[in-house]
């Protein structure tokens, strides 16, 4: 988790200095295209292995692509040059307590890490329950899921396509629309009982959250000065690190209720709370690249 924080941060933060602000979209859409196409081609792969060579094979494999990264890591070629330098700032707490002060003070990217909060709490548990339900209710085998969570990779690969083909104008509304797009479609798929509309619906599921995803870094990089990028990432981070309390409290439900009813309860939540988040958040609602 710490290491995934450093990589969102620092790989994000860095697209405001490869491309103009104009072109940031298109850029993070490509980026998304990349780690969903992974993502859909990966789940697959899992489910068909897990069915073949179990967990325990499936495992060993993962561990030989891990060193096979890290091995071809130490050969990338560095570069001593940079476009900016920084000075000190301090503590890490001084900086903690300076991120947070920027955080409340930009009221976009305070919107944005509320919405994010609001997904990562509400929606994104989804894939800890997805297995449960694909076994107990659809019937489904390790081959099946891995194509369930496929399809929602391929849902977001093609939105990720979509919206770096076109020109974006209302980022904000985009955003917020994805986000409850994508809260809408698991509230559905929590209620289905057959495998092929269950597929459909996380199709749907992959194309809200691709613009979710997209508009989410873009806007929090157009939001800030360049030498707060960083920062403004790692506030994104925050939001999505409340991720393991929503996994938390969906687990324990569903150990209570069932993983559907837990689905419906936290997905119907969040439908609520998006709506509420569109109302009262104008200047999200209108933000726009003009």
């Amino acid at each position: 988790g710490t290491g995934w924080t450093l990589d969102f941060a620092a790989r994000r933060a860095y697209y405001s200095e490869l491309f103009q602000p104009q072109n940031l979209v298109n850029a993070v859409s490509l980026d998304t295209v990349s780690m969903t196409g992974s993502m859909m081609i990966g789940a697959a792969l899992g489910g068909s292995l897990i069915y073949l060579v179990g967990f325990s094979g499936t495992y060993g494999l993962l561990i030989l692509l891990y060193s096979l990264g890290l091995f071809l890591l130490l050969f990338l070629p560095s570069s001593s040059k940079t476009t900016q330098t920084y000075s000190s700032r301090g503590t890490v707490f001084a900086q903690i307590k300076e991120t947070i002060s920027s955080l409340i003070s930009n009221k976009i990217l305070l919107d944005v890490f509320l919405v994010t909060l609001a997904l990562n709490l509400f929606g994104f548990p989804y894939m800890q329950l997805v297995p449960v339900i694909a076994r107990d209710v659809l019937g489904g085998d390790e081959l099946l899921f891995g194509f369930l969570l496929s399809s929602s990779a391929l849902g977001a690969m093609a939105g990720s396509l979509i919206i770096a083909s076109k020109k974006i104008i209302h980022l904000g509304l985009l955003y917020l629309c994805g986000a409850l797009l994508m809260l809408i479609a698991l509230f559905a798929f929590s209620f289905s009982i057959f495998y092929f509309v269950s597929l459909a619906l996380m199709f749907i599921v992959g194309l809200g959250s691709s613009a979710f995803a997209t508009m989410q870094v873009a806007i929090a990089l157009r939001a800030v000065h360049s030498e707060q990028r960083g920062r403004a990432m790692g506030s994104v981070a925050l939001g999505i690190g409340a991720s393991p309390l929503g996994m938390l409290g969906t687990g324990y439900l569903a150990d209570i209720i069932g993983a559907q009813y837990s689905l419906a309860l936290s997905s119907g939540t969040g439908i609520i709370i998006m709506l509420l988040l569109m109302l009262f958040l104008p200047t999200m609602r209108n933000y726009s690249s003009s």
